[in-house]
């Protein structure tokens, strides 16, 4: 009976050791759960914050893709505009260049015409002046030279050629009309030298120089000079002239050598 006992309180002794250990051993593997259950729950909080920050990254991303593509259309939209404004210019520029060549047409038929009659005309004013009196007449013709060669080198339209060549003719009427008083480089008694010049329209010339000579404008033999004034009596007559020109006086009877002969002639 004693034996039965004993190995019963064996039995139950092992028995309760191996419920000892079973339950020893699932409160560790509770244990371990719970810890690795922490850890993922930390894992995955982390990757839900990355995954939260990456998808405010991933929207930023998105608007300015948005705003590169709306930036884009503006863009493109600008240039097809350019593009049809330019389209536009390059037919304004080919009708325009199509007009050009027609005028530039007309233009040398134009130049055909009119330049013969517009350098005949130079000539004939040119003539004139060469064969008037002396008056700054090297300046005068250098001026219907210079306009000659502007047309030669077909630098001037005939029809400005024209123009400036009537505003020079007016101008030799304007001489014709006026009278006045100027400096001007003669050649008188041989020498070249400045004097004092007063012009009676575009009839005579009377000069003073600094060292007392007093002169005529003389025509002989087709050509114009300058000759000393020797006699008494001229002489006064032309510084009587010289001293009203000074004095703003240029209206009354003057009396003054004659410009061709040596006879005298009045002047008003």
């Amino acid at each position: 009976m004693m034996m039965k006992k004993t190995a019963m309180s064996v039995k139950h002794g092992i028995l309760a050791g191996l419920i000892g250990a079973i339950v020893f051993v699932l409160g560790a593997q509770d244990e371990v759960c719970a810890s690795s259950t922490m850890k993922m729950a930390e894992r995955l909080a982390t990757l839900r914050k990355e995954v939260d920050g990456l998808s405010g990254e991933l929207e930023e991303r998105k608007e300015e893709v948005k705003g590169r593509i709306r930036s884009y259309a503006t863009q493109k939209a600008e240039l097809e505009a350019e593009i049809q404004r330019a389209k536009m210019r390059l037919a304004q520029l080919r009708e325009s260049h199509s007009k050009r060549v027609e005028q530039l047409s007309e233009e040398d038929t134009q130049i055909a015409v009119l330049t013969p009659a517009v350098l005949e005309s130079i000539g004939i004013l040119k003539n004139k002046v060469a064969s008037g009196i002396p008056f700054k007449r090297d300046e005068r013709i250098a001026q219907l030279d210079r306009l000659i060669r502007q047309i030669d080198d077909k630098l001037l339209h005939p029809v400005n050629a024209f123009a400036r060549l009537w505003d020079q003719t007016e101008d030799e009427f304007r001489l014709a009309r006026e009278s006045g008083m100027y400096k001007q480089v003669i050649s008188l008694d041989g020498k070249e030298v400045l004097a004092d010049v007063v012009r009676i329209g575009m009839v005579a010339m009377y000069v003073q120089t600094k060292d007392g000579k007093v002169g005529k404008s003389v025509h002989r033999n087709g050509e114009w000079h300058f000759e000393t004034i020797r006699n008494t009596e001229q002489r006064r007559q032309v510084l009587v002239l010289f001293d009203s020109f000074k004095k703003q006086i240029r209206t009354g009877l003057f009396v003054l050598p004659n410009a061709v002969g040596t006879t005298s002639k009045g002047m008003k």
